[in-house]
């Protein structure tokens, strides 16, 4: 949630090696946070042309800001490698192309996703909790993330913070998932994230 404190250190960074494609695909991230869809798809783009193999993870919200979904999820499948945890890439495209498909990829998608919950993983793959996200099942997302531990869970714990989120992270559930998570204690230690107050509860309200 520190998202202005995080673009400061990936500024700094990218003054220092201007080369450096992960700082500039998390630093596209947090232009579409601001809403700078310009600015971040030349990050995107930049990461993409320095070989980045998941810049995708960026790219795919340029593409589907302007109705491009087919391939919105093409670069959102090839950016998931980060977040596969053993999901093979035909699986990827399968959660990727439900995201932003018809009826019947989201069928696909969601058969898949109810596949791999049955058989009770020891960790959840972060691609799932990621593409609920992205298709806006947000409580879907939480509940998911809160009976399941996921390796790359940072990655869509990030998510949380884009404009498409708002409602969620208003929500009594958000607030249940952030204790859970650990992350109440994390902004105990070093303050509220970014747009977010205490009530009279105790409890971090967030915009």
């Amino acid at each position: 949630g520190y998202v202005d404190w995080g673009c400061a250190h990936l500024d700094h960074l990218l003054e220092i090696d201007t080369l450096y494609p992960a700082a500039m695909l998390w630093r596209g991230v947090g232009h579409l946070i601001k809403g700078d869809l310009d600015r971040a798809e030349s990050l995107f783009r930049k990461a993409t042309d320095l070989g980045l193999a998941h810049a995708g993870l960026g790219m795919h919200d340029i593409l589907a800001a302007r109705g491009q979904f087919d391939e919105a999820a093409a670069q959102l499948a090839r950016g998931l490698v980060m977040l596969a945890e053993g999901l093979s890439g035909e699986q990827l495209t399968i959660l990727a192309q439900g995201a932003y498909g018809d009826a019947a990829t989201r069928a696909r998608m969601d058969g898949l996703i109810d596949r791999i919950v049955a058989s009770q993983p020891c960790w959840l793959p972060g691609a799932i909790p990621y593409v609920l996200l992205v298709k806006g099942e947000t409580m879907r997302a939480l509940e998911l993330g809160t009976r399941f531990r996921s390796i790359t869970a940072i990655l869509y714990f990030g998510r949380f913070w884009m404009p498409s989120c708002k409602a969620m992270r208003g929500s009594p559930e958000f607030r249940a998932f952030v204790r859970h998570a650990g992350l109440t204690a994390l902004w105990d230690r070093y303050g509220p994230p970014d747009g977010a107050r205490r009530d009279t509860a105790g409890e971090y309200v967030c915009a």
